[in-house]
Order: structure tokens, then sequence, then C-alpha cells
């Protein structure tokens, strides 16, 4: 994200095939980042194919970078908290891809589905009590706060501050074992989307 080209032929091109992301969750109780299976930089070529984009907090795609000429095609979202594919700031549906996303060169094949993962229900059971706390509803009603203090960040052009939001709930990211995440990541879903364990070489000796 450092790296600022001046034309399109210098631009980063990359490939994400063939991936399973999943279960990706919020840094914290109060964060407005992490969560989101695959998030793009502006100044990047991306291509996403055949991937699995499920159960996150956030988003399938987060393009809020604007990242430009973006193909999407045939990767599977599955419910995803905040919506399929963010765009600046509008939240798109897999549905709407091709006729409401400007950013997009292709969006073919993509699709919604009911999946069940192959993840232990011990593991499963943690993972659905978190609490998620939702930023914005927990901060409605901050009140500026009328002090002198605020008074002299208005004048230096600062921001001012608020009346407290109260205490997050604490966040726990339950760990997920390394037995449960190699199943879920060694076979596609419908022998299409998501990562799978290589066939065996026909010259493996």
């Amino acid at each position: 994200s450092a790296f600022h080209p001046t034309d399109r032929e210098q631009m980063p091109h990359f490939t994400f095939r063939s991936n399973t992301s999943v279960f990706n969750m919020k840094h914290s109780a109060g964060a407005t980042f992490g969560g989101t299976a695959l998030k793009l930089d502006a100044a990047t070529r991306i291509e996403a194919t055949g991937n699995l984009l499920a159960m996150n907090d956030y988003y399938g795609v987060d393009n809020a970078s604007r990242s430009k000429e973006v193909i999407l095609n045939n990767n599977l979202f599955v419910t995803n908290l905040r919506g399929d594919y963010l765009e600046f700031d509008t939240i798109i549906g897999v549905a709407d891809l091709e006729d409401e996303a400007e950013l997009l060169d292709e969006a073919e094949g993509n699709d919604v589905a009911e999946i069940r993962p192959r993840v232990s229900k011990e593991w499963a059971k943690k993972y659905m009590a978190r609490n998620i706390v939702d930023r914005a509803a927990a901060e409605a009603d901050v009140k500026v706060v009328e002090s002198g203090v605020n008074q002299l960040r208005r004048i230096l052009g600062l921001p001012v501050q608020g009346t407290s939001v109260g205490e997050y709930t604490g966040v726990w990211l339950p760990r997920i074992s390394l037995a449960d995440a190699l199943v879920t990541g060694s076979a596609p879903v419908a022998e299409k989307f998501g990562s799978r364990t290589p066939a065996p070489s026909a010259t493996a000796q």
C-alpha cells in the first residue's frame, strides 16, 4: 500500500484463486477493521476466482479503497455479516454485482449458498457464542462534551471529545485447532469453490 505507481502497467497484479477464506473476525470488539475474507488495495489489479468467502464478520470482498478493473468470477459467498461486496461505501449483493458494481471488469459465475463447514461441534459452539459489537450502534448516543478543553481543540482544528460509549463487551477470538483448519481447507465446496488437497503427482516417487 506504500507503492503508488504512475501508470496502470506498473501496478502489481494479484491472482487469488481457489482459496478458502472463512471465519475472519474483527480484531477487537470496537474495531472497524479485520473480519473480511479479501480486502483490496487501491493501486493494485486483482483477479479472484474459484474462492470460498464465507462466514466473516464484515465482508466477502472489501473494495472500500476503490481498486479498479477487478475480476471476480466463480466465487462462492456465504453468510458474510455485513455483506458480500463493499465498493467504497456501497454494499452490493452477489445477485447485483454485474449491474451495480462500477469497478468490476468481470463478475460472472459468482454464487451464494448454504454450506456446512467441516469443523468440530466444540469449536463451532465457541465461535457462535461470541458477542459481536456493532460499533456504529454503540456510538450513536455519544454527545460532544462542552468544556474548555473542547473549545481549545476546536480553535486548533482538532477533533473534539465526546461522552463515553461505555465499555465494549470483551471480545474473545476462539483459536481454531490445526485439525479443524486442515479439514476445512482441504476439500473444495461442491468440487468447485475453495482450496483443496493437491492430487498426488504421477511422477512422485
